[in-house]
């Protein structure tokens, strides 16, 4: 998460959560501190959300094992000398994987950031519409996809523009957990309230869902993400997601019952194929 001065960050290939100078975590002699506000607890949990997401989801264990295959094929690039020969040392075969390899992990990671003409620092966003097409695919398979959009922002004067803009995994993850921070400072804190992030990349998921079904609560929104990253395409889990919760609201029923039994058959399946079965 990036805000002002850098509280904290995720390196998801690491693991690793780095905290800035002004979240403090221990004290002068080495021993754990209390976080001083409610909204440096949220900052850490939303980089500590990235990490549960990371080990714990298809879409983040994916990219993590695509990661190792990326060192494993840099190995296979030395000769006997230790000499690295780069990719010409691959075969065709080998090359056309390395080539689907960084596709797949250039999808995963990317951050979608749409071209604006007047408005540098937009605070809203409203999805005129959308549709679902796929962004990387393997021998006729899509392996990943994006949500295409058309929207509109709008700056803190009041000012428009239109804008086409995709979302893709990083839209995702920076909205679950934009939204699991703010229900915990809430929880530890309920006088006070999160910063709000910036529109891109942490909250244009919440507008994608205003549009798809008006009026759907942020909880519902949280968990359809949720349910959505237990898919290696969660962009097109999310849309399939939705459209779970649109049958609910029509029939009655709750959407979070039917959200629940959909992820856990979805991890049903993810231990039934195996790891070898990801991209």
């Amino acid at each position: 998460m990036t805000v002002p001065q850098v509280v904290a960050s995720y390196l998801p290939e690491s693991m690793i959560i780095k905290i800035g100078p002004h979240l403090r975590l221990l004290d002068d002699n080495g021993n754990p501190a209390a976080f001083a506000t409610a909204e440096s607890l949220g900052y850490f949990f939303h980089e500590y959300t990235h990490y549960l997401h990371n080990i714990s989801t298809a879409s983040g264990i994916s990219v993590f094992f695509n990661t190792l295959e990326l060192w494993r094929t840099f190995r296979r690039a030395h000769d006997e000398t230790g000499f690295c020969n780069g990719s010409e040392a691959h075969n065709d075969d080998q090359k056309e994987f390395l080539k689907n390899l960084l596709a797949c992990l250039k999808a995963a990671r990317r951050q979608h950031m749409p071209p604006a003409n007047n408005i540098l620092n937009p605070v809203s966003i409203t999805l005129d519409s959308f549709k679902l097409e796929p962004e990387v695919q393997i021998a006729g398979e899509v392996i990943f996809s994006a949500i295409k959009y058309e929207a509109e922002i709008k700056d803190s004067h009041g000012q428009i523009d239109k804008v086409n803009g995709s979302i893709g995994t990083v839209e995702l993850l920076e909205s679950a957990a934009w939204l699991l921070e703010k229900r915990a400072v809430s929880a530890v804190s309920p006088t006070d309230q999160a910063q709000p992030p910036p529109v891109f990349p942490y909250r244009v998921v919440e507008a994608l869902a205003e549009c798809a079904l008006p009026g759907l609560d942020e909880g519902t929104v949280l968990l359809s993400v949720l349910a959505a990253l237990q898919s290696s395409d969660a962009p097109a889990a999310l849309i399939e997601v939705l459209e779970i919760v649109r049958k609910a609201r029509i029939d009655g029923d709750n959407p979070a019952a039917r959200l629940r039994d959909c992820t856990i058959h979805a991890i049903s399946m993810i231990k039934a194929a195996g790891a070898s079965e990801l991209w």
